[in-house]
C-alpha cells in the first residue's frame, strides 16, 4: 500500500510538471495568445505566480477527494492546507510589493489605476460567475428560487459577500465550490485597492508612519484579530510585500552569495510547506519563513534559474486564469467522470494529468479570449 503523504507529493508533483511540459510542447505557438515582457526587474516574481496558481490547483484536486467520498470540503492535514495558504500568502505579498511600491515611487493617476484594476480582475471573474450559475442551474433544484433571489445572490458574487447559504443560485448548497470557493481572496485584494488612496496620503509624507503602522497590523495578527470580517493576518501579507519594496528594491545579489542565498530561499519554501501553522508560534513562523522567501526573489533569486525561464513566465503570465478556472475544470470532470464508490486516492489521483492539462488549456483560452481584451478595454477607457 502506497503511503498517503507519497500520493500527495506525487499530485502535487504532475500538478506542477504537466503544466510545464504542456507550456514547453506548444512552444512558440503560444507566442501569439500568451505574449511575455521582455526581461524586466523582477523575473523571479513573474515566474513564481505560475507555480503558485497551480500549487493552489494541487490543493483544491486533494480536497475535492475528500469533499466527493465524505461530504466534507477540508484538507486532511496541514501540509495540504499549507499548499494552498502559502501559495495565497505568497500571491497577497506580491500584491503589496508591486502596489506599495506604485504609490512609494510616484502619484498614482487614482482613477486610471481603478479602471485599470476592474478591467483586469472582473471581466474573468463575471465568466467564473457564468460557471458557478450554469452548474448551480443544472444540479439545484430551483424550488421557490425567484428573479429577485437570483439577483440578491448575483449581487453578492459581484461584492465578494458570499458565505455559508449566502449567495446560492437555485438552491444548490455548493455554489461557491464550483470554483473551488477562490473568490475569498478576491475580497482582499479589492480592499486593499481601495485603502490604496488613503495609504498614500498617510504614509507617502513619512515614510516612519508606514513602519509603525505595519508593525501595529502585526501585532493585530498575532492577537489573530479580524476586521470587516477581515482576518488581518492576510492583510498584514499586503504590508509584508511593501516593507520588501521599501528595503530591497535597489538590492540585487550576484555571485556565490547568490547561489548561497538559492539555496536558502528553496529551504524557506519547502520549510513554510511542513510548518504548523495552527498555533500562534507555527503561524508566526510560517509567515516569516514566506516573507523571506520573498524577499529573496526580490534580489533575484530564482531557484537556479528555474523561475526565469520562459516556461515559468508563461504559467505566471496565466496564472490568473489558473487560479480562477482550476476549480470549475475539476468540478466539470467529476461531473463527467464521477468518484465510484470505495475509489482510493491513488486511483482518484490518476486523473491528475488530465485535470492538469486540461487546465492550463482553458487558462491559455481564457487568458486570450477574456483576460487580455478586458485589459485592452480597460487601457482604452482609461487613457
Amino acid at each position: 500500500m502506497v503511503n498517503i503523504e507519497i500520493i500527495y507529493i506525487l499530485v502535487l508533483s504532475v500538478s506542477l510538471i504537466v503544466p510545464a511540459l504542456f507550456v514547453l510542447f506548444m512552444g512558440e505557438r503560444l507566442s501569439y495568445f500568451v505574449p511575455i515582457h521582455k526581461d524586466g526587474r523582477y523575473v523571479s516574481i513573474d515566474g513564481i505566480r505560475g507555480v503558485l496558481a497551480l500549487m493552489v490547483m494541487a490543493h483544491h484536486i486533494i480536497i475535492n477527494y475528500y469533499w466527493r467520498t465524505s461530504g466534507k470540503w477540508v484538507a486532511p492535514n496541514h501540509f495540504i492546507e499549507n499548499i494552498g495558504v502559502v501559495a495565497v500568502s505568497l500571491f497577497f505579498i506580491i500584491t503589496g510589493f508591486l502596489f506599495f511600491g506604485k504609490i512609494f515611487s510616484s502619484t498614482p493617476d487614482w482613477k486610471k489605476l481603478f479602471i485599470l484594476r476592474f478591467f483586469r480582475i472582473y471581466p474573468l471573474y463575471f465568466l467564473a460567475i457564468l460557471f458557478v450559475i450554469f452548474w448551480s442551474f443544472i444540479l439545484g433544484s430551483g424550488i421557490g428560487f425567484g428573479i429577485l433571489d437570483f439577483l440578491e445572490s448575483f449581487t453578492r458574487w459581484i461584492l465578494f459577500a458570499v458565505g455559508g447559504s449566502a449567495g446560492d443560485f437555485f438552491d444548490y448548497s455548493n455554489t461557491q465550490l464550483v470554483i473551488a470557493g477562490v473568490q475569498w481572496t478576491l475580497k482582499y485584494e479589492w480592499f486593499f485597492y481601495l485603502c490604496l488612496p488613503i495609504f498614500f496620503y498617510i504614509f507617502r509624507p513619512s515614510m516612519i508612519v508606514f513602519y509603525i503602522f505595519s508593525f501595529a497590523i502585526m501585532i493585530l495578527a498575532i492577537m489573530d484579530v479580524s476586521f470587516l470580517k477581515l482576518n488581518v493576518r492576510f492583510i498584514l501579507l499586503f504590508f509584508c510585500g511593501g516593507l520588501s519594496y521599501v528595503f530591497l528594491k535597489d538590492v540585487v545579489v550576484e555571485g556565490k552569495l547568490r547561489l548561497f542565498l538559492n539555496l536558502v530561499a528553496i529551504l524557506l519554501f519547502f520549510s513554510s510547506l511542513v510548518l504548523n501553522r495552527e498555533t500562534h508560534l507555527g503561524w508566526l513562523a510560517q509567515t516569516l519563513a514566506i516573507w523571506m522567501f520573498f524577499s529573496l526573489l526580490v534580489v533575484k533569486c530564482d531557484f537556479f534559474g528555474l523561475l526565469s525561464l520562459k516556461i515559468m513566465r508563461i504559467l505566471g503570465e496565466i496564472s490568473y486564469s489558473i487560479y480562477l478556472i482550476h476549480g470549475t475544470v475539476i468540478f466539470s470532470y467529476f461531473y463527467f467522470f464521477p468518484v465510484e464508490q470505495g475509489e482510493t486516492l491513488l486511483e482518484y489521483s490518476q486523473s491528475t494529468p488530465i485535470i492538469s492539462a486540461l487546465v492550463v488549456l482553458f487558462s491559455i483560452v481564457t487568458f486570450y479570449g477574456v483576460e487580455r481584451q478586458g485589459m485592452n478595454l480597460g487601457k482604452r477607457f482609461s487613457s
